[in-house]
């Protein structure tokens, strides 16, 4: 069946209430988009900076362990991320790239990197990680590199989707509520019963045979 024509058909009223309608979830749709997007756009920056700071703490941390080639130091100041649940796991590499220490969330068997990454971030669908230099007194000791998932993030998108779900039909009832309620004023009968007229004296082409 024809939507257009299902519609051209309907009267003039069910046509208002499903103009008003059509036309409020369609502005709350794209209004909880543009919310969505940025919402996640801001939590993948916080996420961002997070990791930036863990990365600092451990990095500062693991300054004396790699200077004197202490592999239990630099596990310890690692276990420190257990503390963090969405992390997945860590590597330090000695100054060489050479992995020098590693943490892995119990559970989790994540496949770190043999090299150290760029520095700076790198996202991917389900992780973020995030790598830099460790420093001590401005020269290059080593490298620390951090990944962690995105439950939090997906989990928050999810929340915001049942949130619409429950928006839209919740708007669904007051619009078509209004809308009717609407319709049903003296304007609203006035202006059906001055469009009947001409709706139903419209006339309707059809294809007559070729001769």
């Amino acid at each position: 069946m024809n939507p257009w024509r299902a519609f051209r058909d309907l009267s003039i009223s069910r046509k208002l209430v499903s103009a008003m309608v059509g036309t409020t979830l369609v502005a709350l749709l794209l209004a909880f988009t543009i919310v969505l997007a940025l919402d996640q756009r801001t939590f993948r920056d916080r996420i961002g900076h997070d990791l930036d700071v863990l990365a600092d703490v451990i990095g500062s941390n693991s300054t004396a362990a790699l200077s004197f080639h202490d592999v239990a130091a630099a596990q310890e100041a690692l276990g420190a991320l257990s503390a963090s649940s969405n992390v997945v796991g860590a590597r330090i590499f000695d100054a060489g790239g050479a992995p020098f220490a590693e943490y892995q969330r119990r559970g989790a068997r994540v496949p770190l990197p043999p090299r150290p990454p760029a520095s700076g971030l790198l996202q991917g669908d389900q992780w973020i990680s995030n790598s830099q230099p460790i420093e001590l007194d401005g020269q290059g000791i080593g490298t620390i590199y951090i990944q962690r998932d995105l439950v939090d993030l997906h989990e928050r998108a999810r929340s915001y989707m049942l949130l619409l779900a429950g928006l839209l039909a919740a708007t669904l009832l007051v619009s078509v509520a209004i809308a009717s309620r609407v319709c049903r004023t003296r304007e609203a009968r006035r202006l059906c019963q001055v469009t009947s007229p001409a709706m139903r004296s419209r006339p309707r082409w059809r294809n007559r045979p070729a001769r």
